[in-house]
């Protein structure tokens, strides 16, 4: 969960989009600042065999650490709908939760928690992990970004 939602650099992943326009996107705004001619971002187009690494499909496994219903920790939110579009824009500091009339609860931002934030991002980045190395044999395409 920290990988994605913590974009944490101390992690054996490597993250995938099965999305070209996602990995597009990262390839436009990468680590080095905006692609263009002079400094290009790149999409490399894998093509994995089953056994030849390992894959996870993070929602899957974000969804087996979810509690039951019952439990007090949730990865539920307490915002309004448009909450979840912040969490996909990065933007959630405008947000509040909304309390029952005569409630007098103190205004707060929406509960967000790393579960919740990562199978939104995982969800929105139609992201897949890969453990470890990926081998330079499975890339069939590289396109130029800039």
């Amino acid at each position: 969960m920290h990988h994605i939602a913590r974009a944490s650099t101390q992690s054996p992943y490597i993250s995938l989009s099965r999305s070209f326009g996602v990995a597009r996107a990262y390839g436009i705004v990468g680590p080095f600042g905006f692609a263009s001619s002079a400094s290009p971002g790149y999409v490399y187009e894998l093509e994995i065999e089953k056994g030849v690494c390992t894959l996870l499909d993070p929602v899957v496994e974000i969804v087996k650490d979810l509690p039951d219903p019952f439990d007090n920790f949730s990865y539920q939110h307490d915002g309004e709908q448009e909450f979840l579009k912040g969490i996909v824009d990065g933007q959630v500091a405008g947000y509040m939760s909304v309390f029952p009339p005569g409630s007098g609860a103190t205004p707060r931002q929406p509960t967000l928690n790393d579960h919740l934030e990562a199978l939104v991002r995982a969800l929105r980045d139609a992201e897949i992990l890969a453990l470890g190395n990926i081998p330079a044999s499975v890339v069939r395409n590289r396109y130029v970004i800039s």
